[in-house]
């Protein structure tokens, strides 16, 4: 572009700048065949008009990657330390089908700081020489419909896969939608039932949903957000809530704070135990606890101490025969 005027030139700058991108001084010096000090006339220029026109942009300089670019800009590029974030975010989602990666990916890539859009490229080739699974379902759409249907507080049908060849029809009162173990899912009350907890269904496993007319009262979701402030949700597992004490090794106490932020420690007894109290969910628990190493050990309630019990000698007997 050698012997652009000054106002094609200037007219140029200030649109790049406005759409988001980030620029580099030698490189516009050279693609417009000007001076160092003709660039900086022209950055002064703009400063000097935003500031006439008390513009909320200002024009800033990053030393680290020696560009010039605008703030608090319409459709402003996503910084590169979150863009990055959000690709490990994407990996870590277990039903994303291949094609809606890419266009995912793509869009992140168009958005996102052009002096680091290299680096992320090669960031994300690296990752997908590592994702060897993809899911055979779109869920992008759905998605975003049934995040409508929460909004708009309207009574849903889905056609759900209890098991292989097991699909049966739920009315459901939409709640939230939460990703839990690389899966997401629906979170909603089943319709016609008394149920005090809600149902989780895998948005993978929704075969087809239909947003009825029907709205229902926006109590229901506000009593689901109250009641998750107390106990948390384990492993999207339905069942009853229950309140478990229990007893743990030192090794153990981080994961229970971690697995359940909202347990109470109680006291550390005579055998150097710490003992906690947890509000959960009966099911999820109880596959949790089952899969656990080291020692956690359930005092109460007795119920649940028999249930767990027994399903250690049921598991037991596969192996030895009758216990």
């Amino acid at each position: 572009m050698s012997g652009t005027d000054k106002i094609t030139r200037m007219l140029s700058l200030y649109y790049q700048l406005i759409t988001g991108k980030m620029i580099n001084k030698m490189s516009f010096c050279m693609d417009y065949g000007i001076t160092y000090r003709s660039f900086d006339r022209d950055i002064e220029d703009i400063r000097l008009f935003l500031s006439e026109e008390q513009s909320y942009c200002e024009l800033k300089y990053d030393r680290q990657g020696k560009v010039y670019y605008l703030t608090n800009i319409v459709g402003k590029n996503i910084p590169s330390e979150v863009s990055f974030l959000l690709v490990d975010i994407l990996f870590s989602v277990k039903i994303i089908s291949k094609a809606e990666m890419e266009g995912i990916l793509v869009s992140l890539l168009d958005a996102t700081e052009v002096y680091r859009n290299k680096e992320l490229y090669d960031y994300i080739v690296r990752k997908l020489k590592l994702k060897n699974s993809w899911s055979s379902v779109a869920v992008l759409k759905m998605h975003r419909d049934l995040e409508h249907a929460i909004y708009e507080k309207k009574l849903i049908e889905i056609n759900y896969e209890i098991g292989e060849n097991n699909v049966e029809m739920r009315k459901v009162y939409p709640v939230q939608i939460r990703i839990d173990n690389g899966y997401v899912y629906l979170i909603a009350y089943i319709a016609d039932k008394d149920y005090k907890n809600p149902a989780f269904f895998r948005l993978d496993r929704i075969k087809s949903f239909t947003i009825l007319t029907k709205h229902f009262a926006g109590e229901i979701q506000e009593e689901y957000i109250d009641r998750t402030r107390q106990i948390d949700l384990h492993n999207m597992m339905a069942g009853d809530e229950v309140e478990v004490t229990v007893k743990v090794c030192q090794a153990m106490r981080r994961i229970i704070c971690d697995v359940f932020p909202s347990c109470k420690f109680i006291q550390q007894d005579s055998n150097q135990y710490y003992i906690y109290k947890i509000k959960t969910y009966k099911q999820g628990f109880l596959n949790w606890i089952l899969g656990q190493e080291k020692e956690v050990i359930v005092l109460e309630p007795e119920s649940l101490r028999e249930e767990l019990i027994n399903r250690l000698k049921k598991n037991l007997s596969k192996y030895v025969g009758e216990v």
